[in-house]
């Protein structure tokens, strides 16, 4: 399972109903998230398309919440909500373009008959909070007219603001997806080396340039570089000695299924006998 970083999801706050996300909800909606009780899926626009081909199909499963205080640089502490999720390769393949980089989540205040929150959807979006937060004005203001009620779940869901979403919550999983690649592993190994590596020298670049920190910097990337390098020779090597030995068990099966053919196509059966030939008589030869 490719797993994302946790990334925030939503902050208490207006929705598009007018309403506001009590920082409670939030809290409990962390707590009470379990994916086998319900679990939550990744839509885009708050959408839900019965067709698995449609754009409008899922792009992934919300695998945890947890809820922490944020200062969004007003001073003022609130509290968020972070989301990590299994998303499939549509939407990570989106987060790469720069497609529907933000997220909006559907929430429950009083799920089923728990009496409390629960997140029943996440969707992600090309509207950022801003423009978002005109749409929930206009929704707030004609309540008939509301453009999100006719993808809620039911009419007690609400639709927070759309909150920023970068391929870099992503990357954890991307990683892991190509890690995973079956037939491949070797080389995506050897992928997930280099990518160390680059992210080695990265790193050195913004030590200081001269002196004893440059210095051990770049002997640390050194070392770094060789016990990798030797973790992935070594690796390699032993997937090679095991793939011989695999290639050697197969040669030895094939040699002893032909030796039991070979066996059989040149040994008579027990007690079998040749048909007499048929020459003919004496005065009628014999019409083959």
């Amino acid at each position: 399972m490719a797993a994302s970083k946790f990334f925030r999801v939503a902050v208490e706050g207006g929705t598009t109903d007018g309403r506001k996300i009590e920082r409670n909800w939030l809290t409990e909606a962390a707590a009470n998230y379990n994916p086998k009780k319900y679990g939550s899926r990744v839509n885009m626009e708050h959408y839900r398309s019965i067709y698995p081909d449609s754009a409008f199909k899922m792009y992934g499963d919300v695998l945890a919440l947890k809820a922490e205080e944020v200062d969004l640089g007003d001073g003022q502490k609130r509290m968020a909500l972070y989301a990590q999720i299994e998303p499939l390769p549509g939407l990570i393949q989106l987060a790469k373009d720069k497609q529907k980089i933000y997220t909006s989540i559907e929430l429950d205040p009083k799920f089923a008959d728990t009496g409390s929150a629960y997140m029943v959807g996440l969707a992600v979006t090309d509207s950022p909070a801003s423009l978002g937060t005109e749409v929930l004005s206009f929704a707030a203001q004609n309540p008939s007219a509301n453009p999100f009620a006719g993808r809620k779940l039911n009419s007690a869901t609400l639709f927070t603001e759309a909150v920023a979403i970068t391929a870099a919550d992503l990357e954890e999983a991307t990683q892991q997806a190509t890690q995973g690649n079956g037939g491949n592993g070797e080389a995506s190994g050897l992928t997930a080396m280099f990518n160390s590596l680059a992210n080695l020298f990265r790193a050195q670049t913004t030590t200081t340039a001269s002196g004893a920190g440059g210095q051990n910097a770049s002997e640390s990337a050194v070392v770094e570089l060789g016990k990798t390098v030797q973790g992935a020779l070594e690796r390699a090597d032993q997937q090679f000695k095991t793939q011989a030995q695999e290639l050697e068990a197969l040669k030895k099966q094939y040699a002893d299924l032909k030796a039991v053919v070979d066996k059989i196509d040149t040994t008579e059966p027990s007690g079998y006998n040749h048909r007499p030939l048929a020459t003919g008589g004496k005065d009628e030869p014999t019409d083959c």
